[in-house]
């Protein structure tokens, strides 16, 4: 669902369920007194789970926006969860604009065509999350596209994150490079971007991050 109720309002809300069938088969080998055996299995597994989304956003004076909303995840196997989304953006003179918002990014999240935020800063991806797992970003970034072209846009982020995954080469933790999901942690940074066009089909640029991570997990 997606309307404006009036020329200063906009609602999106929508949800998705899904019910899911695994199946996995196949044979396993073992050597006895120097006879290989095959011992077949077939193991047979059903996940249901669902996302629901609700945004409403405000437009004020001079193209100030400002979006409040939640997502909500559930899956067989986890607690459901649920996050906060917002996000105001204000224009700062001709060419110029300020962001803040905050984000979630879910494991579970199943959702296709629930709205993108194209302000967003480069995410953690879904893959780096175990199940039930979640990551919640608070942005803030300003943006300068002057009459040229080019661009300009620098930002801060603090990032929280729980059940997410790693891979840890530290002998405390495996004898090699393994795997491991953690309980939670943070990870706070700043990117700055920079871009020009120098001919018709032609433009250079340069990209920059800074990452400081903590994991609570650690001593």
């Amino acid at each position: 669902f997606d309307a404006m109720p009036s020329r200063h309002t906009r609602l999106a809300a929508g949800a998705t369920v899904s019910d899911e069938q695994r199946r996995l088969s196949g044979l396993i080998t073992s050597r006895t007194n120097g006879a290989r055996s095959y011992r077949p299995f077939a193991n047979r597994e059903n996940t249901d789970g669902g996302t629901a989304y609700l945004e409403h956003e405000w437009l004020f004076d001079n193209n100030t926006r400002l979006m409040v909303g939640g997502r909500m995840v559930a899956r067989d196997g986890m607690n459901p969860v649920w996050r906060p989304k917002a996000r105001f953006v204000k224009p700062i003179g001709s060419s110029g604009t300020l962001v803040l918002l905050t984000r979630p990014v879910f494991r579970d999240d199943i959702s296709a065509l629930a709205p993108v935020d194209h302000w967003a800063l480069r995410e953690m991806s879904p893959l780096e999350l175990a199940t039930g797992g979640f990551s919640q970003s608070y942005e803030l970034q300003y943006q300068l596209t002057p009459a040229d072209g080019s661009l300009f846009r620098a930002g801060i982020y603090y990032r929280d994150a729980e059940s997410f995954i790693v891979d840890l080469a530290d002998p405390a933790w495996a004898a090699g490079e393994a795997s491991t999901v953690l309980a939670s942690g943070t990870t706070r940074g700043a990117e700055i971007e920079w871009e020009k066009w120098i001919g018709r089909n032609l433009s250079a640029g340069i990209w920059a991050r800074y990452t400081d991570s903590e994991i609570d997990d650690a001593d």
